[in-house]
């Protein structure tokens, strides 16, 4: 299996596909900068006001890059080579994985963090969030985008092509953010972890700031703190509902096997 990843990795690598698409995203992600004016804001402003904005991009970054990788060898049939060359679908499904969450998840958070990172250089962290809590939050959003991650790949296995499969996970996550909204605003309730978008929205964009004197200044201090039950919940419902997504991949890999 191992030798696999290996090549999955060579080929990500040199994938003209992934390599426009991480172009593109972080091109777009500092265009924001300067559209949400996050060029003049510190780091602390940024991640207050702009960080949970631009989630949304990220979201759609991962769609790309894990359908690609899980689905793209489904086209040229690479896969049906593999397993003529001795290799079972469980090693050939499971290093598609792999290589899926590492590229999918690396890719994301970096294209994330620039702008941060370029606010905090430029500007300072300021005084508007508790930096500790800030990056706590960063890095919980790992894990509802794992959540994301798996999702896609089962997606993309059973359509079994990389463009049905991204077409396909473009209509579920448009859906699910459509499905966040209205309950939200038609609801009047405030979603966290019962969806892997409402999660990572849940962490990168805080509602609550109150106006507080730092440092003999007025500053509008946004409320970072996260409860227990956020914590556990993002960590453990993402990794529960991931690896059901990837069983239920799996499985019907094994089913593909047997037709």
């Amino acid at each position: 299996m191992w030798n696999i990843v290996k090549s999955q990795n060579y080929q990500t690598i040199r994938d003209n596909f992934i390599i426009i698409v991480f172009i593109v995203f972080t091109a777009l992600m500092l265009l924001m900068l300067f559209v949400d004016g996050a060029i003049e804001m510190t780091g602390a402003e940024y991640f207050n006001g702009a960080m949970g904005e631009n989630a949304i991009i990220i979201v759609t970054m991962n769609v790309f890059v894990i359908t690609r990788i899980i689905a793209q060898d489904y086209n040229d049939k690479t896969i049906n080579y593999e397993m003529l060359n001795g290799h079972s679908r469980k090693e050939v499904y499971w290093a598609r994985v792999i290589t899926s969450l590492i590229w999918g998840v690396l890719n994301c958070m970096f294209v994330m963090l620039l702008p941060l990172l370029l606010a905090t250089i430029l500007n300072g962290w300021g005084n508007s969030a508790d930096v500790t809590e800030a990056w706590l939050r960063i890095g919980l959003s790992v894990f509802p985008l794992l959540r994301l991650s798996c999702i896609s790949i089962l997606l993309s296995t059973i359509m079994k092509n990389s463009f049905k499969g991204l077409i396909i996970s473009f209509v579920v996550t448009d859906g699910t953010m459509l499905i966040c909204t209205l309950l939200e605003e038609l609801l009047n309730i405030s979603l966290t972890f019962q969806f892997g978008f409402s999660n990572i929205m849940s962490l990168l964009m805080v509602t609550n700031a109150k106006e507080q004197i730092v440092d003999g200044e007025s500053v509008m201090v946004g409320d970072t703190s996260l409860s227990i039950g956020m914590i556990l919940g993002t960590i453990l419902i993402s990794l529960i509902i991931g690896g059901i997504y990837l069983m239920i991949g799996y499985l019907s890999m094994r089913k593909a096997d047997r037709e």
